[in-house]
């Protein structure tokens, strides 16, 4: 079999793993932090043992890096939408709060990733978590529930 077929049946092989996940799964020993984003106005949970990266310094959100591995992150953040066109066509997405938006999982030959982006007013806001390929489906349920209780704290 050839690499480029192989990757594709590994990720087909991905995407029925990840399908099959429940999105109400939460570890029952989780403790949770809330990062919360004054300048632009938005929160989301973490697990309370991940390590905040140090944070921009123009403060429009920050990242937190798994205690064993580096390679396993997540982080949010907005800015301003500059041009008209900054919008999202569609949304696939809601968050708990009833906020709309579209999420992607994009699964790589060694990173995945799962971003959620939300365009409200003015301001275009993101979250993304990352793990190696190869362990993404074990984060998979964590990522998805903490890209549903993403919120934008009303102003």
């Amino acid at each position: 079999m050839n690499g480029r077929m192989g990757r594709g049946l590994s990720a087909i092989a991905l995407v029925i793993t990840l399908t099959g996940c429940t999105a109400g799964w939460v570890r029952s020993d989780a403790t949770w932090e809330t990062y919360n984003n004054d300048r632009f106005g938005f929160a989301f949970l973490y697990p309370s043992d991940w390590i905040a990266a140090p944070p921009p310094t123009n403060l429009d959100g920050q990242a937190f890096v798994h205690p064993q591995s580096s390679d396993i992150q997540m982080r949010g953040w907005a800015g301003y939408r500059v041009r008209e066109e900054d919008t999202l066509p569609d949304t696939n997405f809601t968050t708990q709060q009833g906020l709309e938006g579209m999420l992607t999982v994009a699964i790589g030959d060694r990173v995945s990733t799962m971003t959620l982006e939300l365009v409200r007013d003015d301001i275009i806001y993101t979250w993304q978590a990352q793990a190696p390929t190869a362990e993404f489906s074990d984060y998979y349920r964590l990522f998805d529930y903490i890209a549903r209780q993403y919120r934008v704290v009303q102003q």
